[in-house]
């Protein structure tokens, strides 16, 4: 029996290209917009889309943002792209008076507190430098560009696997890895070939 990959639905933004990607590589999708849809489901993402004011007001009304927890102290797999990414951290200065989920202590900001001369928000092709403790399955994709689409950068250091872009010679974190969390700034479903390795190494986990 496949394993069902869940989509956590904000109730804002278009998901259709992630969830075509997805059943594209065999994987066996469901779209999630409550905690009860949430337990049904073995491994989930959080996806790129909407804003951090909305996407928090409803994680917190449907208490998925609970439940989310709840998912990752269970050990199973979850995926956040993008915006998801950003909703793991503390909180984020797009929206100050609202927490994130709270996986990791960090405050996300605004890619204009450290580059100067930059178009914000930064769309288009980066490439992504792992670090040498990622697994292997990430390893290889060192190098490879990535598309990105935003205008806040997680402000995290760390010294779990991880991944950097390059601007204006600054280091922004561009993913982390810990335990069953995999967490991209980039959005692998629009990464071509590079994108679809990443979402096939989530998908046989």
């Amino acid at each position: 029996m496949k394993k069902i990959v869940g989509i956590v639905n904000y109730n804002t933004g278009n998901i259709f290209k992630l969830e075509n990607t997805l059943k594209k590589i065999g994987l066996k999708v469901k779209i999630i917009s409550n905690s009860r849809d949430l337990n049904l489901c073995d491994k989930i993402i959080l996806p790129g889309v909407g804003t951090y004011n909305i996407a928090s007001k409803f994680l917190k009304k449907k208490k998925l943002n609970i439940a989310i927890k709840n998912f990752i102290k269970q050990k199973k797999p979850l995926l956040a792209i993008c915006l998801g990414f950003q909703l793991l951290f503390s909180k984020s200065q797009e929206a100050d008076n609202l927490s994130g989920i709270n996986i990791f202590s960090g405050n996300v900001k605004n890619l204009n507190n450290i580059l100067k001369s930059t178009k914000i928000p930064n769309i288009g092709w980066h490439k992504v430098y792992f670090s040498k403790n990622s697994s292997k399955n990430l390893k290889k994709l060192s190098g490879e560009k990535f598309y990105f689409a935003h205008s806040y950068y997680c402000d995290f250091k760390t010294k779990l696997p991880a991944s950097y872009i390059k601007i204006e010679n600054k280091k922004i974190l561009t993913s982390l890895n810990t335990n069953n969390i995999y967490a991209y700034q980039f959005h692998p479903e629009m990464s071509g070939n590079s994108g679809i390795e990443i979402l096939k190494y989530f998908g046989e986990l």
